[in-house]
């Protein structure tokens, strides 16, 4: 049995493929548009998830959609009713719905399909449930806790439950206009980060700030045990004005959210080309530290209602890694599962699984829980590319082969040592916003210039910015104060005192680290390379950024060749081609 997953017109637009409860392929529509958190319809994405099994949108028998504008219908007419001024802003919605409601036009159209044969095959699923699923039929756990927390899905904000016996029940649930997904966003555009998805700028910044303005941040958002928590919607404009927001084609974008009185209670705003100045970092530190506050009181609440050891977490508001890396002494939970794609991009999978549950089909776990499930390209067809390139074929470049795998690793391994900047290109596409070393930058973390260097010369971006320590899993304990198995970099975690010197590049001002662990078993060319590394260095650990450049995560050869080129890369890793500048 063939199922497609779905997230459409909404950012992150994306597509996946299972097989008999085994997921085949999943990939961002963003990676072939070149569109940053591209929205819309993911054609893109679903032609590549049939061309991985060559077959046709005949041959799959369902389609799933990680929404379903019907719910709670009734319940968005009324309160639109009640608010006038969000009269429009429902109709502009409706509109925005119809598109999913009538999706087998679209897909009846791209794919020259009769579209009364799709109508038995899409099927609609809650949206906070696929987000819900995504997760916890991705754990292996036989009984947890869940909670999905983001803006905004099918009317709700957060759902508190736990799953047993493959069923969800649901404790609590936070409808609109209520949203701690909001709050934070509603921050991150104060600070002039405007955005779609800029949330974890602010997240970044405030390590280098003071929680200063708490007081004011208590007034903004509350925790509440009947109700979660509330927001005063005095500071916002969402319930009122409503929020424009584009889903339909390109890169999303969403309408001012705050208020004035927000500017009255924190001071003047910063715009995007303004510089961030201390006031901005302590606003960011407030913010993250009244998130993580509500965040854990609202865990503690769940372990009150069900003492389970597990918790799942979903939905955007799962992104937050600092706060994810404080759950385990914060609470009363031992075990965090966080899969690799919890944001809207991954919701479908989770109505896929859904779906694959409904029919009671096994799910093969392990296919679920690897984030490498997008295009891979073979050898002969980069070797083409790289005798096109009229560039590569000139004397400023050193072109070499390496039919070993291992070879090329130790030869990698020693030019990182060496303080080379490598990109990193192997093997199947991450699925996902992180690059976990199949599309990423690759750097000694021992240089405590090497920061500066990435963000400045090669990503160009804000220099307050953070670089990833990937580390193999079996020293995680001896370099950070908190042991875990995190290889969807989810958790920030403390480095020990007496090791942060030693890797300078990956400490954050704060002497943290967005943690990723590897194992042969996820990745074992990444595995190789690292402890290559760590023979030559005896660091188990190497710096670790996206593959891009201001873009999304490069895809194709031709994409990462094009990066190579643009920035001050040293050294391009194409599967088993290496290019080096002279």
């Amino acid at each position: 049995m063939y199922i497609i997953g779905l997230n459409v017109y909404h950012g992150d637009a994306s597509a996946c493929l299972f097989k008999d409860g085994n997921l085949i392929f999943a990939a961002e529509e963003e990676r072939y548009t070149r569109i940053k958190h591209a929205a819309g319809f993911p054609l893109n994405a679903i032609k590549n998830c049939l061309d991985s099994e060559n077959i046709t949108l005949e041959q799959v028998d369902f389609i799933t959609l990680n929404r379903n504008p019907k719910n709670r219908i009734i319940q968005k007419f009324l309160y639109a009713i009640k608010n006038p001024l969000r009269i429009k802003n429902f109709f502009d919605r409706v509109k925005n719905f119809r598109n999913i409601i009538s999706l087998e036009n679209k897909i009846s159209e791209a794919f020259n399909i009769d579209k009364n044969i799709l109508k038995k095959k899409v099927i609609n699923f809650d949206h906070h449930l696929s987000h819900a699923a995504s997760s916890v039929l991705a754990s292996n756990y036989n009984q947890t806790n869940y909670l999905t927390l983001d803006g905004f899905g099918d009317f709700l904000s957060t759902t508190l439950g736990k799953f047993e016996n493959n069923k969800f029940k649901i404790y609590h649930e936070v409808k609109f206009p209520h949203s701690l997904g909001i709050f934070y966003t509603a921050i991150t555009q104060f600070l002039g980060f405007k955005k779609y998805g800029d949330e974890y700028k602010v997240m970044g910044l405030a390590s280098y700030g003071e929680p200063q303005y708490l007081k004011e941040m208590r007034q903004i958002v509350s925790f509440n045990r009947e109700k979660l928590f509330t927001l005063n919607l005095d500071y916002f404009l969402h319930h009122s004005k409503g929020l424009e927001m584009s889903w339909l084609d390109g890169e999303p974008k969403i309408s001012n959210i705050y208020s004035n009185n927000l500017i009255k209670l924190l001071g003047k705003e910063r715009l995007s080309n303004q510089e961030l100045t201390q006031r901005h970092k302590n606003i960011a530190a407030s913010a993250q530290k009244i998130y993580e506050e509500i965040l854990f009181k609202i865990l503690n609440l769940s372990y009150e209602i069900n003492k389970s050891n597990n918790i799942c977490l979903s939905g955007g508001c799962a992104m937050n890694s600092v706060a994810n890396g404080k759950i385990i002494t914060n609470t009363n939970y031992k075990n965090i599962y966080i899969n690799h794609s919890p944001g809207d991009s991954g919701g479908s999978i989770g109505s896929a699984l859904l779906k694959i549950l409904e029919k009671k089909i096994d799910i093969d776990v392990k296919s679920i829980n690897t984030p490498y499930l997008g295009n891979q390209y073979l050898s002969a067809n980069i070797s083409k590319i790289i005798l096109k390139n009229k560039i590569l074929n000139t004397d400023q470049f050193i072109i070499n082969k390496y039919d070993n795998y291992q070879n090329l690793t130790k030869k990698v391994a020693l030019d990182i040592s060496n303080g080379k900047i490598v990109g990193f290109f192997s093997g199947k596409m991450e699925f996902g916003s992180r690059a976990l070393g199949a599309r990423s930058i690759l750097a000694d973390p021992r240089n405590v210039n090497m920061r500066n260097i990435l963000n400045s010369k090669i990503k160009r971006r804000e220099s307050f910015r953070p670089f990833a320590p990937s580390i193999m899993e079996e020293f995680t304990k001896d370099w950070f104060e908190i042991n875990d198995h995190v290889p969807f970099m989810s958790k920030v975690y403390k480095i020990k005192s007496e090791k942060k010197n030693l890797i300078p590049a990956v400490v954050h001002i704060d002497n943290t680290g967005r943690l990723q662990t590897v194992n042969k078993t996820i990745n074992d060319k990444f595995y190789y390379l690292i402890n290559d590394f760590y023979k030559i260095t005896n660091i188990p650990i190497i710096l670790n950024t996206s593959f891009n450049e201001n873009e999304p995560i490069v895809c194709k050869p031709e994409e990462a060749l094009d990066c190579f080129l643009r920035t001050n890369m040293d050294i391009l890793v194409l599967e088993n081609f290496v290019l080096e500048r002279k």
